[in-house]
């Protein structure tokens, strides 16, 4: 089961989606489907709005007990070709360096979509052995 997580609280969730969903019970949901024993990813779409909870929704996704979060920088299409919350590389590459000093044990891992073309693909290892590396292109 893949949803759609992009913040750690209410307004950001909100400002992110678009509508006024609720958080709270996002999360309960998610719990309710892990217990089930389904196995959940929770997409995360990255971008200048949420760039500053990336490590508490890895958090929130480890607390959930979540298999996998997919990070996936905003790209230019669809509703959001028009925005102005782009990431650059360099935005990019501190995000995910501060994600992987972090990152520990197996559940929520994390799984780095889309990086951006012409970018020699990112690979981080912290101190805990841990890996996150990039995978695909923008």
């Amino acid at each position: 089961v893949k949803v759609s997580f992009d913040a750690a609280d209410q307004a950001t969730s909100c400002k992110m989606r678009g509508q006024n969903e609720s958080l709270e019970r996002k999360k309960e949901s998610i719990r309710l489907v892990v217990a089930k024993g389904f196995r959940v990813l929770l997409r995360l779409t990255l971008c200048k709005h949420n760039i500053d909870q990336l490590i508490e929704c890895y958090h929130v996704a480890q607390e959930l007990g979540v298999e996998k979060l997919q990070i996936k920088p905003l790209v230019r299409a669809g509703r959001a070709a028009g925005s102005h919350a782009f990431l650059n590389r360099r935005q990019l590459r501190e995000a995910f360096r501060g994600l992987a000093a972090v990152v520990e044990g197996s559940v929520a891992q994390p799984q780095l979509l889309c990086w951006p073309p012409h970018s020699r693909p990112l690979h981080l290892v912290n101190r805990g052995g841990c890996t996150l590396h990039s995978r695909g292109q923008m």
